[in-house]
């Protein structure tokens, strides 16, 4: 046993004397030569900014987790999130979230992604076996986790969207519409632990669709996880309150509250915009609508 002991200390010693005749060579490059030097300084100031802190998700209601909406990082989201009126936006609800300012930018971009790599990575064996978005903003999160953890990624897509044999949810009601969603027949079956990911929580009738779908196919909901919560429209406390509490004692993961955006992240243009302009009239209305931001 002190041999082996001995035999490993050794080699921790070797390894060392490796790592710094390495850190030699590396020097002496970075010396010779300025640009590898810049470059290198500009890695590290990416791998720094996307690095996943170890950001704690706190209980908010049983089985809700939540990230700490003081912390550094989330508020770098918050931050990354405007929101557009009625007016300006796709559908008649008073905010509307842009998530294209977090795929805008990519190292908030990655933040997030690695914020859910952290979580599942850190279940090991006991952790997701697949990864399922909605459709669609739950594709822009999924497929990076799912790449990132070496599982399978599993589109969640509207009736009509998918070729082959499919399996229904049936028709459910959101804040916006009747829908119905649809998953391939087999990319899911009974024994599989699935994630279900999408942008954002509102009265949770989406996630319900999801939830029971994975149900009916013999699989388990590991984990429903969002980036953006809603919390006066009380979806995570509508899924655990589902069919007699159906399931209650699956975990609800979001990271930044609606309030944490806060209304300085309202984004509507001056008014008289038009909420559609021609491609050749892009660069003139994007000017006004800043020379107009700036004199405000």
């Amino acid at each position: 046993m002190c041999r082996d002991v001995s035999r490993r200390e050794d080699a921790r010693v070797r390894a060392r004397d490796d790592d710094d005749d390495d850190d030699d060579d590396d020097n002496e490059a970075m010396r010779a030569c300025p640009r590898l030097r810049a470059a290198r300084s500009a890695r590290r100031s990416t791998d720094h900014a996307t690095r996943p802190s170890s950001v704690i998700a706190h209980p908010r209601r049983p089985n809700h987790f939540c990230l700490d909406q003081g912390d550094a990082q989330v508020k770098r989201i918050a931050a990354s999130l405007p929101w557009y009126g009625p007016k300006y936006s796709p559908h008649d609800v008073p905010s509307f979230y842009d998530v294209s300012g977090i795929t805008e930018s990519p190292e908030v971009f990655k933040a997030v992604v690695n914020l859910f790599v952290e979580r599942y990575r850190a279940q090991g064996a006991d952790g997701p076996t697949h990864i399922a978005g909605f459709d669609a903003r739950g594709f822009l999160f999924g497929p990076p986790i799912a790449m990132a953890l070496n599982i399978p990624f599993v589109m969640i897509r509207k009736a009509g969207k998918l070729p082959g044999v499919l399996v229904s949810s049936g028709k459910y009601v959101t804040e916006y519409s009747t829908d119905e969603t649809v998953m391939r027949l087999g990319s899911v079956k009974a024994g599989d632990r699935v994630v279900l990911v999408d942008d954002l929580i509102a009265t949770g009738g989406t996630a319900l669709a999801g939830f029971n779908l994975v149900d009916q196919l013999g699989a388990r909901v590991h984990e429903f996880a969002a980036m953006v919560s809603l919390p006066f429209l009380d979806g995570v406390k509508k899924i655990h309150e589902h069919a007699d509490g159906k399931f209650k004692d699956v975990p609800c993961f979001t990271m930044v509250d609606d309030s944490t955006i806060g209304p300085e992240m309202g984004r509507d243009p001056p008014a008289g915009t038009p909420r559609v302009v021609a491609a050749g009239d892009a660069a003139k209305v994007l000017a006004d609508i800043e020379a107009a931001r700036a004199s405000a």
